[in-house]
């Protein structure tokens, strides 16, 4: 997907596991791989918009921070620390005992594919099933993650 000029808000209307079957991942959480690309999503200027039906999430609590440092029920996650893949980075957040948040998002930085990435989870406390929603290609900058705030999500 590519917006034009200016704002634009990128709308995710389908279930979040619609385009397949999750499949085990090494670490044991269940994996849906099947994202949108994202080519031009602009921090700050652009959004991100999800329907509360379809995540079965009724309001954003937002956080960003390093996994091990996030704490309480936020249900949209930015992580700071970079990980390999969604599998590694969801189960760095059901490491953190602090984290008592069911479903959710999360957005990370892929050290692999060299690029940011949004995904939901059907419990980010307890590794629940992942489903990565978007790659955002022209994120390339792991700290461009600091510079997400709560404006870049919506729920509609």
């Amino acid at each position: 997907m590519t917006g034009g000029e200016g704002k634009d808000s990128f709308l995710f209307s389908d279930d979040p596991f619609s385009a397949g079957s999750p499949t085990l991942a090494a670490n044991g959480i269940s994996v849906l791989n099947q994202p949108d690309i994202l080519t031009d999503y602009q921090i700050g200027e652009d959004d991100l918009a999800f329907q509360k039906q379809q995540l079965g999430i009724d309001i954003f609590n937002f956080q960003k921070g390093n996994s091990g440092n996030l704490v309480g029920n936020s249900n949209v996650l930015i992580l700071l620390d970079p990980f390999p893949n969604a599998a590694a980075a969801a189960q760095a957040i059901a490491d953190n005992n602090a984290i008592t948040s069911d479903r959710g998002l999360f957005v990370y930085f892929n050290t692999t594919l060299g690029f940011s990435r949004v995904v939901f989870s059907q419990d980010l406390s307890d590794s629940g099933a992942i489903s990565v929603l978007g790659n955002l290609t022209n994120q390339t900058d792991p700290a461009n993650l600091a510079l997400f705030s709560s404006g870049d999500f919506t729920l509609t």
